[in-house]
């Protein structure tokens, strides 16, 4: 049923793209897998007047995918999936070697290459390990097909993603083939997976699978053993993971215990710290603080780096901007630099100035180096609301202390959004500096409240 019901709304799409000569757009063009994805979630919509647009665009190619970087690139990010609403979307990010997938909790989704006949992924040597999150129950066949002579190691966490990767018989392209050496071997750790009577990976709510040293010409060769019992597999897969090239938020991405087990078999070492210099803070942002990351807001500027120092103008502008870009899906434009002391190359501080999220001094001064306090972070959070097209809540002032006339609409509106509170004891210290760590993680708070 759900085949027919496949190919019924493949046929639908077809049609739609193909119903007038006026548009651009051709079915290899962009390639909807369309049980996976519903007319009203594409962002390329059909009208008979007009034809198709993707965010204004009459056609759309595989570089529309990226959010930064290209193909080939050594980082990259970008969107799988098409969608009106970007946090709807399956993002990757791939950094350091590592490729991470990720869906959406309350919106788990399939997807496909993106692109017909194309994928963003294909031909990049930097790519050594992919990890795909729970939040994602499928892969297309074209995703990860040609030129990736250096991946080993595949970790796949969802308990539905393992049909189409695996090359199930009822769809018989594999989604790891192609231009690999015929004794090219990958290393699978599969979270909810089995294998069927043809030796293909099939997923499974209870079991779990590791698969050594898997060719990728036959996935019967591969050394597939199956595990009822979680701690059998964990310590199969334990070796695999602290072998793997592997970054902090990879990691992160892992269940703990399976995260644990691996860490503790690459040197015992602390989840932070693993791959990179130690990066601190404080333990209360921790979460949210990696949860920002993952969506790559701040995650290249500050890896590494003491998160519990206070922030600066420039560098808030940078998260801010970031932000708006997790959240839109689109990079902001400016026109000129007013500054004197802003180089042309700070194009983060034009585009936040652009948005209106923070302004200079009045005098061709931006202040670039000059800390944030906290009553300031609450007016620009609440200027990236209003950029992105969201009214934060008016809320009463429940602070004693003593806070600028305008930097009131801010605070209050922070707070009745519940991304920026007080101390705790009717202090909202106003003056105080803001803290990088504090700036991610309203950052990220920003983010959940738009797009919740």
């Amino acid at each position: 049923m759900k085949t027919i019901t496949r190919i019924m709304t493949l046929v639908l799409v077809l049609a739609m793209f193909t119903c007038t000569a006026t548009t651009a757009f051709a079915a290899e063009d962009y390639s909807v897998d369309a049980g996976y994805v519903t007319t009203d979630t594409v962002v390329c919509e059909f009208n008979p007047a007009t034809g198709i647009t993707y965010r204004g665009k009459t056609s759309v190619t595989v570089g529309d995918l990226f959010w930064t970087g290209t193909i080939g690139s050594a980082e990259n990010s970008g969107t799988l999936a098409l969608m009106k609403n970007t946090a709807d979307c399956v993002t990757w990010t791939l950094k350091d070697g590592v490729c991470i997938i990720k869906g959406t909790p309350d919106k788990p989704a399939n997807i496909d290459a993106g692109i017909a006949h194309n994928s963003p992924f294909w031909n990049n040597e930097h790519i050594q390990t992919i990890i795909i999150d729970a939040n994602v129950n499928g892969i297309g066949d074209n995703t990860f097909t040609f030129g990736l002579p250096n991946l080993k190691t595949v970790v796949i966490l969802g308990n539905k993603c393992t049909t189409p990767l695996a090359g199930q018989t009822s769809r018989t392209g594999k989604v790891i083939r192609g231009l690999f050496p015929s004794d090219h071997d990958i290393n699978f750790v599969f979270e909810h997976a089995k294998t069927d009577a043809n030796g293909y990976y099939t997923w499974d709510n209870d079991k779990m699978l590791i698969s050594t040293n898997a060719h990728l010409d036959k996935w019967a060769n591969g050394a597939a053993v199956e595990y009822d019992n979680r701690a059998d597999y964990i310590a199969a897969a334990a070796p695999i993971l602290a072998n793997a090239v592997m970054t902090d938020e990879a990691w992160a991405t892992l269940p703990t215990d399976l995260r644990d087990a691996g860490l503790a078999a690459k040197n015992g070492g602390s989840l932070i710290g693993q791959n990179t210099p130690k990066t601190t803070m404080s333990s209360w942002a921790a979460d949210e603080v990696g949860k920002a990351f993952g969506l790559g807001i701040g995650e290249s500027t500050w890896t590494g780096k003491n998160l519990t120092v206070a922030i600066t103008r420039g560098q808030f502008a940078q998260l801010a901007v970031e932000t708006y870009i997790a959240i839109t899906g689109n990079t902001p434009s400016y026109s000129n630099n007013p500054f004197t002391d802003v180089a042309d190359s700070d194009t983060a501080i034009l585009q936040a100035v652009s948005l209106g999220i923070i302004n200079g001094y009045g005098n061709g001064q931006f202040g670039t180096n000059d800390l944030l306090t906290r009553e300031q972070a609450a007016t620009m959070l609440k200027r990236l609301a209003d950029a992105c097209g969201i009214e934060l809540p008016a809320g009463s002032n429940p602070f004693s202390d003593n806070i600028a006339a305008w930097a009131l609409d801010g605070v209050t509106a922070c707070n009745a959004a519940k991304i920026m509170s007080g101390y705790g004891n009717g202090l909202f210290g106003a003056k105080d500096n803001y803290t990088v760590e504090q700036s991610l993680l309203t950052m990220y708070r920003t983010y959940a409240y738009i797009v919740k």
